[in-house]
């Protein structure tokens, strides 16, 4: 099974680190601005967006019938890439394609930080098993799909996702990434340095969610519930109510008691909003 990847910048061993590398000094996707949209800020979409239907486009050409669209695969609190679903879609859309978004359902939790988990580590947390596409039946038969997400290292998710689509008829499946990090697949702990340092500063995650441009997302969620008790109880305190709720419910849904490391943060958030607390 061949796989059809396009990214919009590459990331590229520099000295003794890394630098992203892109098709011209002008596309968007800069490393301030990628960390900050892991953790909610959605200023770039748009662009972001239209970057990757960009570098899909010429792939897409002579496409017939419905083109799907979907992003990395989660339960109910999306992870960063969800966000840009639906401005591609309508990017694809003005571009002439029948572009039809849906979602992916993950029916697992990852037991760890998956930025910081090496390959075995990741292949055991996610498979094609466990993900599967909220479509009718039949609705992939010898469709083309296109799957966005932010970044690409092992590749553990992308080929979990093609052996999903494809086991349910998909003919065919290309693949999307603002990040092209496979030159890391050794150290995919290099997925922690492009997300940057927002998630365990308070002050940076406070500004993300009362900023006019935040979409909240499992990631967020995920770094807030990480913080040392002090920090997090006075995160959870400045947060508006509507999002501690939203988070409350995610994290019951999403099963993140079942996280060693979510545990003492899912206690927390329980004890900060009791009364949205769900069945």
């Amino acid at each position: 099974m061949s796989t059809e990847r396009h990214a919009v910048a590459q990331l590229a061993s520099h000295g003794r680190g890394w630098k992203l590398q892109g098709p011209s000094r002008a596309h968007p996707v800069t490393l301030p601005r990628y960390a900050r949209f892991k953790y909610g800020d959605s200023t770039h979409v748009d662009r972001f967006a239209q970057a990757l239907v960009g570098i899909s486009l010429p792939a897409l050409q002579g496409t017939q019938g419905p083109l799907y669209v979907t992003s990395s695969g989660y339960g109910f609190t999306p992870p960063a890439a969800a966000a840009l679903l639906e401005p591609a879609v309508a990017a694809l859309r003005r571009a002439g394609l029948d572009a039809r978004p849906f979602h992916t359902h993950r029916d697992s939790v990852t037991p760890a930080d998956y930025a910081t988990l090496g390959p075995d580590e990741r292949s055991l947390a996610l498979c094609a098993d466990q993900l599967h596409p909220a479509l009718p039946p039949d609705a992939l038969r010898g469709a083309t799909v296109l799957g966005l997400d932010d970044v690409v290292v092992t590749g553990v998710h992308e080929r979990a996702l093609e052996l999903a689509l494809r086991r349910d008829g998909a003919a065919r499946v290309l693949h999307a990434y603002l990040v092209d990090a496979s030159e890391a697949a050794c150290s995919p702990q290099v997925e922690s340095w492009l997300n940057g340092p927002a998630g365990t500063d308070p002050a940076a995650l406070l500004a993300a969610a009362h900023s006019g441009s935040f979409t909240p997302n499992s990631r967020f969620l995920k770094a807030v519930l990480r913080l040392p008790a002090a920090q997090r109880a006075r995160v959870l305190a400045s947060l508006p109510p509507g999002l501690v709720a939203w988070m409350l419910e995610g994290a019951q849904r999403d099963r993140m008691d079942l996280v060693p490391d979510l545990a003492d943060g899912m206690d927390a958030l329980l004890a900060s909003a009791p009364t949205t607390a769900t069945a």
